[in-house]
Formats: C-alpha cells, sequence, structure tokens
C-alpha cells in the first residue's frame, strides 16, 4: 500500500446498542482512511473494506477481492494497533455481567 491516504481514524461500535442489535449488527472495530473504510467483527473476522475515492458511497464490499488484498492485510493490521491501545472490547454476555446488567432476551 501506499503511503498516500494513511492518515486512519479508529472506528468502532463496541456495543451493539438495541437498534443495532435489532437489525443483527454485531460489535465491530475498523479503520477510515482518505482511500479506504475497513472493519472487522469482534472476533477479528474481516468484514468491510470500501474503496472511499471510487466508491464513496460504500456500496461494493472489495473485502477479498484480488485488487484490494495488499489494503486488507495492512488496513486489519493498522486495525488491531489501534484496538490494542485503545479498547477492550468483550463479548457482550462478558460485558453485561462485567457491569451487573441483565440480558434482555431480545437482543439475542
Amino acid at each position: 500500500p501506499s503511503a498516500r491516504g494513511m492518515d486512519a481514524r479508529y472506528i468502532f461500535d463496541l456495543v451493539p446498542a438495541h437498534q443495532s442489535s435489532f437489525r443483527g449488527t454485531h460489535a465491530w472495530r475498523g479503520v477510515r482512511t482518505q482511500m479506504h473504510t475497513y472493519a472487522s467483527l469482534e472476533d477479528g473476522t474481516p468484514w468491510l473494506l470500501f474503496d472511499n475515492e471510487n466508491d464513496p458511497g460504500q456500496r461494493t464490499n472489495q473485502l477479498g477481492s484480488s485488487d484490494a488484498r495488499a489494503w486488507q492485510t495492512h488496513l486489519h493490521r493498522v486495525t488491531a494497533a489501534f484496538s490494542a491501545e485503545h479498547d477492550a472490547m468483550q463479548p457482550w454476555a462478558e460485558l453485561l455481567q462485567a457491569n451487573g446488567l441483565v440480558h434482555d432476551t431480545r437482543l439475542g
């Protein structure tokens, strides 16, 4: 990957709030650069990779495409570095238990 567009910002949804849970969205974390937006699920599974320059509406997930493989690998590492420094994502059940909250069965 080139150095152009590498100023990354950490993005995440560490606790899928009520609307996310009802839609079936899981906790995720990622990075956004001028050129790309990348996200992985809470277990580290790659989820999304968008080309922000050629697809600003983020309609086509480039994840797994041979043209984007190097970016996917690089942005996954950047995401992991941000995660190690800035968050403590826990699985939903553990997060509820650690904070003395009750699990709402409607949320999955």
